[in-house]
């Protein structure tokens, strides 16, 4: 069995953005150079939005929902199209307000309670209403494994929000590397499960944008349970 996934990030998209046949045309023909395959997961890592708006969100339905179509009706598989999705900091509704890295910083003086966690976790809404539709997040907001098979073979994707407490038009235009955590009992749930023959674990930020405890803690279960890792936010040309 060939698996293929379908690696995708940082959109960007706007509710008026204008996605032309020929881009989804070329993602397609792209494929064309890896042979047939059995099973393709298109897996996009964050900042599908711009702004986390309802109506940028309905682009990326329309623009994902083409790929499927195009991806299914190109390529003979056994096996149908899914999608998996993570949050990325431009996938927040900030309500048009701005919030800088000073403002993060004495947020987090004191300890991270369940409260201001959950409140936090309002400003993912619209994209928790998007990730519904592939049925991502539905029961954590935090870190979601998924599991199928193919063939004989089992495969879990690790989705993970890697953007709390981010900030948004900073106007020192600070970034935040160092700042971004996860509660300490999320990350045992990236360990790669007993049955499992392959693990992707997938993010919008790598290790290096959290804190010192968590970055440990991301880069240890990402060198013992995870075989592929796949993250965005990084906008650099190789």
């Amino acid at each position: 069995m060939k698996v293929l996934f379908l690696h995708l990030s940082d959109a960007h998209l706007l509710c008026n953005t204008f996605i032309e046949d020929r881009i989804i045309n070329a993602q397609v023909q792209a494929l064309n150079s890896l042979g047939s395959f059995d099973k393709c997961s298109i897996i996009f890592s964050g900042d599908l939005a711009q702004a986390g708006q309802i109506n940028e969100y309905k682009k990326c339905g329309f623009y994902l929902g083409r790929l499927w179509r195009r991806i299914s009706d190109k390529y003979s598989m056994q096996y149908p199209v899914s999608t998996f999705v993570v949050p990325g900091n431009h996938d927040i509704d900030f309500g048009g307000k701005s919030r800088g890295r000073s403002e993060i910083a004495e947020m987090l003086s004191s300890p991270v309670t369940e409260e201001m966690i959950a409140e936090e976790l309002k400003k993912f809404d619209n994209f928790y209403d998007f990730a519904n539709n592939y049925h991502c997040f539905q029961y954590n907001k935090l870190v979601d494994v998924k599991q199928y098979t193919v063939g004989n073979q089992k495969i879990q994707i690790n989705l993970i929000n890697s953007e709390l407490f981010s900030p948004c038009k900073d106007q020192f235009g600070d970034d935040d590397k160092g700042k971004h955590l996860l509660p300490q009992n999320e990350w045992c749930r990236l360990s790669r499960g007993a049955d499992a023959d392959l693990v992707l674990t997938v993010s919008h930020r790598g290790p290096e944008w959290f804190n010192w405890e968590d970055a440990n803690n991301f880069k240890k279960q990402l060198y013992s349970s995870t075989d592929i890792f796949l993250y965005g936010h990084e906008h650099i040309d190789d």
